[in-house]
């Protein structure tokens, strides 16, 4: 796999503004009446820049009032949040009706009022514009963009509360723009208590300390195992979001911080990284709650991606995380020359399992310890269902004893360990120091003691993977499963 490279369709910060516009003049200009005047592009519905640090753009129109209530009508957008509720009642008729649009594991697993759109089951002729003019407006292929989001946001949810949308472990490739498309008038809003706004910017985002030590754990967030949202939420940013989210009108006249409401059809452009292709945390944003428990957000999200999804991940629908992870470490691994292999050891032979013996349609290889004593690690090539899990007895005490090589090019560096990357720790801790030095074609022996939950009935994963002292992972990611039954069985797992 090619190594990473600095994304290339980001412009420099003195013609950000100038490019977009550019580009959105260009792309609605049939459909839009764009036309071009003195060097400076306009747009019948009108663009404004609300915010230079991180750029956001106010789209006005990008939809026609007919073509948001054709998506809602197309996609039940409305009907979301009885999806969620049915979504373990496959009877159901909002199921049913949720299956005649979207894959039955969507339909399955929706949260919140909230689902992906899936192009390739079904893509509506507005949508297929739509997303076609999305991609125009942000500058990038629509490969790059992932299917569409359609959210159905109650007044009592606050969506992810404050987050960025590079949020989980290794989104690869970044997600480096997002357009939020309102598909009904929003009287909740959307808050950037980070971003210097023109209309007048929070206090909290004129503190470039404060903005400097956040900005400096976002960029420690793709090598640690933990969101934004449970990194960052500090009780000043909170504060921050409560304070714009309340604001009135009053306050608004006086430019005081207040949240972006937007119209139907009207759509946010925003930027998650910044010139040099790092996660920018002044793009750390929410909904606000509603004081009026009718009120709701009606919109839809599209993520822009640095590369392409489909030479990647074969889909533009977001990939899942461990599958990500494994493109990121492959990708640094042609750069960094650091590996990790799972070894097999069979009497006086000793192999390694190697990625390379799946499939060429697999998008990921893992390793996952046997179900028995002395059954040798299996390569995995794709994500195990649930129902393969390893059944251990409710509190049930095990080990898992991970044989890893060294089969990089370099020595692991010093102070590297053992490290959670995903799922839940099972009572480890979430790194192990590697005790020795492990030059190129050594091996070691790590061990894991572990302890499954008390709850019966209950399913669980872990993902391991080695990693340097800067907690940036790579090698091969270790998987270990199980689900608690009432059924005795002792179990000792080894790579």
């Amino acid at each position: 796999m090619a190594p990473l490279r600095r994304p290339c369709f980001f412009p420099a910060r003195a013609a950000f503004k100038g490019a977009v516009l550019l580009a959105a003049a260009l792309t609605s200009g049939a459909a839009s009446g764009a036309t071009l005047s003195s060097g400076s592009p306009i747009w019948r519905g009108g663009v404004e820049l609300l915010s230079e640090a991180p750029p956001i753009y106010l789209l006005r129109g990008l939809l026609s009032g007919a073509e948001a209530e054709r998506l809602l009508t197309d996609y039940d957008v409305e009907l979301l949040p009885e999806f969620t509720r049915s979504a373990m009642n496959s009877s159901s008729p909002a199921f049913k009706r949720c299956l005649q649009r979207f894959p039955k594991e969507a339909c399955a697993s929706v949260s919140a009022g909230e689902i992906q759109t899936d192009p390739e089951l079904y893509n509506s002729q507005v949508m297929a514009e739509v997303q076609h003019r999305v991609a125009g407006f942000a500058k990038s292929p629509q490969e790059n963009v992932e299917a569409t989001w359609l959210f159905n946001r109650e007044a009592a949810h606050q969506g992810l509360g404050l987050h960025l949308d590079n949020h989980h472990h290794f989104m690869f490739p970044r997600r480096a723009a997002t357009v939020v498309v309102a598909l009904r008038q929003d009287p909740i809003g959307f808050a950037f208590p980070l971003a210097k706004l023109r209309a007048g910017s929070h206090p909290l985002a004129e503190d470039g300390e404060f903005v400097s030590k956040l900005q400096a754990e976002a960029r420690l967030l793709p090598f640690r195992g933990n969101s934004a949202r449970q990194s960052l939420n500090s009780g000043s940013l909170q504060e921050a979001l409560r304070s714009i989210c309340r604001s009135s009108k009053q306050q608004q006249q006086h430019h005081q911080p207040s949240p972006i409401r937007l119209r139907q059809g009207d759509a946010l452009l925003y930027y998650n990284l910044d010139a040099d292709g790092e996660v920018d945390i002044r793009a750390l944003h929410s909904s606000c709650l509603a004081a009026s428990p009718d009120s709701r957000q009606f919109f839809m999200a599209n993520f822009v991606r640095t590369s392409s999804l489909l030479n990647l991940h074969r889909s533009v629908r977001t990939p899942h995380p461990i599958v990500e992870m494994h493109s990121w470490i492959g990708a640094r691994r042609a750069d960094n020359g650091l590996d990790a292999g799972a070894v097999w050891v069979q009497g006086e032979e000793l192999g390694v399992l190697d990625g390379v013996d799946c499939p060429p349609s697999a998008l990921l290889s893992m390793v996952r310890p046997g179900s028995a004593p002395g059954e040798q690690p299996a390569l995995l090539c794709r994500l195990p269902q649930s129902s393969e899990f390893v059944v251990l007895q409710p509190g049930e005490a095990f080990e898992v004893q991970m044989h890893l090589g060294n089969v990089g090019r370099k020595p692991w560096p010093e102070g590297s360990v053992l490290s959670l990357r995903g799922g839940q720790a099972l009572g480890a801790p979430a790194g192990i120091r590697v005790p020795q030095q492990v030059p190129v074609g050594s091996t070691v022996n790590l061990v894991l003691d572990l302890t499954a939950p008390e709850q019966p009935g209950t399913r669980a994963h872990a993902v391991w993977s080695l990693a340097d002292a800067l907690h940036v992972p790579f090698g091969v990611l270790l998987w270990v499963d199980l689900a608690v039954a009432v059924v005795h069985q002792r179990s000792c797992f080894m790579f």
